[in-house]
């Protein structure tokens, strides 16, 4: 009701010109689908499925961005989140680098290491293979992985 007292003080006093700013087509029509959201329901007894509106209750989480007009308000806040998205924008970059990185590297690990089959033995579900190398019949699980 806050809002909507709000919209309706706003239209007394700038008239026409409530509709120049941007914000107050927002807040106006977050109040409307408020309104229309609250009359739908009661008109249904409040107990009516009304899953095909659910839409307009995430429309009032829009009131969030009323925020907006007050961060501008602060030109230290606005200095302070302008820091924050171009910190992300450049972490970003930097994540995408580490990802060509990481590729070029395991590209470069597979061609080396991954054609010698002399120091390891090939891929193999052969439990008869398995139990045949050396390496595997040496492995002892205890002084890699301990014990419970």
């Amino acid at each position: 009701t806050i809002f909507i007292v709000e919209m309706f003080l706003k239209l007394c006093v700038f008239r026409l010109g409530y509709f120049s700013d941007i914000t107050n087509w927002l807040d106006g029509g977050i109040v409307l689908a408020s309104v229309l959201d609250i009359v739908l329901n009661q008109l249904s007894g409040g107990d009516g499925d009304m899953q095909h509106l659910q839409m307009l209750r995430l429309v009032r989480l829009c009131r969030l961005l009323r925020l907006v007009k007050l961060i501008r308000m602060f030109k230290e806040m606005t200095l302070i989140l302008q820091g924050i998205l171009d910190a992300f924008r450049t972490m970003m970059w930097v994540a995408l680098l580490l990802i060509v990185i990481l590729y070029a590297c395991s590209i470069l690990c597979v061609s080396v290491i991954g054609k010698d089959t002399s120091s390891y033995p090939p891929y193999s579900q052969d439990p008869s293979d398995i139990e045949n190398t050396e390496i595997m019949y040496n492995f002892n699980n205890f002084m890699y992985f301990g014990s419970m």
